[in-house]
C-alpha cells in the first residue's frame, strides 16, 4: 500500500472489527454556517454527491441569501437552522455563543423561533428538518429547555451525546470530528488526522465508552475548507460507504418525535 491506500488503512481496519463482531457502524455528514451560494459550496455538494452521502447543511436563517433554494433545488440535502444570525453575545472571558448565558432566555428562544420560521419561508416547511444546531456548539439548559415548544424536534452539537440520547424532550445526535483545526492553523486537520478522529470514535463506540448507538458525526465547514482538501475527504467518505460494516445515515432519520400538534 501507498499514499492514500495507507492513511486510510487504520479506519478500514476499524471497520472491519465492527463487521468481525457483527456490528453496523453508523455515519454522518453536517456542514455549518451555510448563508449563500458559492465556489466552496459547490466544492462541499460536488464531493458528498460523487460519495453518495446525504449531508445536513446548518443554515444560518437571519443571513440566507434568498437565492440559496434554487441553488439547492435537486440536491440530496437537508436543512437544519443554525441559529439565528451567529452572533456572539457573551461578554469575554466567556466562550462565544449565540445561546448562552449572555442575555434573557426568552430573547434567545425569540431568535431560535425566529430562525426556524424564516428558513420553514424560506425553503417550505417541508423541507427544512427541525433540528437546533447552535452556533459554535454551545446552548444553556434554560433555552434547551424551550426549544420543543417552538417547534424543533432534535439539536445537534460537539461531542459525544450523553447515555440519555435525548436532552429536554429533543432527540440529540452530535458530531465528532471537527475537519478544521480552529485552534492552529484554521484550516483543514489533513486526511491522516481525519482518518484518526473518526477510529477514535468508532472503537470508542465498540468499547463502550460512548454511546453505541449515536452515529459517528464528520463536522465541516465548506467556506474555511481550502478547495484542494475536497479530494482527500471524498475518499474518506467513498472508503466508508464502501465497506460492508458501514452504513451512512440521512440526517432526517436522526430527530425526535414531533412535538404534539406538530406534524413532520
Amino acid at each position: 500500500m501507498s499514499g492514500p491506500a495507507v492513511i486510510l488503512a487504520p479506519l478500514l481496519a476499524e471497520l472491519d472489527r465492527w463487521g468481525e463482531s457483527g456490528g453496523r457502524a453508523t455515519f454522518w455528514l453536517r456542514d455549518d454556517d451555510l448563508t449563500a451560494p458559492s465556489p466552496a459550496l459547490d466544492a462541499f455538494l460536488e464531493t458528498t454527491t460523487s460519495a453518495a452521502w446525504v449531508p445536513a447543511l446548518a443554515v444560518v436563517p437571519g443571513e440566507a441569501d434568498a437565492h440559496l433554494p434554487n441553488r439547492l433545488a435537486g440536491e440530496s440535502v437537508r436543512i437544519f437552522p443554525h441559529g439565528w444570525r451567529h452572533i456572539d453575545h457573551e461578554w469575554r472571558p466567556a466562550k462565544k455563543a449565540e445561546f448562552g448565558g449572555g442575555r434573557p432566555v426568552d430573547w434567545a428562544l425569540a431568535d431560535a423561533q425566529a430562525g426556524l420560521e424564516a428558513l420553514n419561508n424560506l425553503f417550505g416547511l417541508l423541507a427544512v428538518t427541525p433540528v437546533f444546531v447552535p452556533p459554535w456548539n454551545r446552548v444553556t439548559p434554560e433555552v434547551t429547555a424551550g426549544l420543543r415548544a417552538l417547534g424543533f424536534t432534535g439539536m445537534s452539537t460537539f461531542g459525544p451525546r450523553a447515555a440519555a440520547r435525548t436532552e429536554q424532550g429533543l432527540g440529540v445526535t452530535n458530531t465528532h470530528v471537527d475537519l478544521i483545526d480552529w485552534h492552529g492553523t484554521r484550516s483543514f486537520i489533513g486526511e491522516a488526522a481525519t482518518v484518526d478522529g473518526l477510529v477514535a470514535h468508532l472503537a470508542a463506540r465498540r468499547e463502550g465508552t460512548v454511546d453505541l448507538d449515536e452515529p459517528t458525526g464528520l463536522l465541516s465547514h465548506h467556506l474555511d475548507m481550502p478547495m484542494d482538501a475536497w479530494p482527500a475527504v471524498g475518499r474518506i467518505l467513498a472508503a466508508i460507504l464502501a465497506h460492508p460494516a458501514a452504513h451512512v445515515v440521512d440526517p432526517a432519520d436522526l430527530v425526535g418525535n414531533p412535538p404534539e400538534g406538530k406534524q413532520e
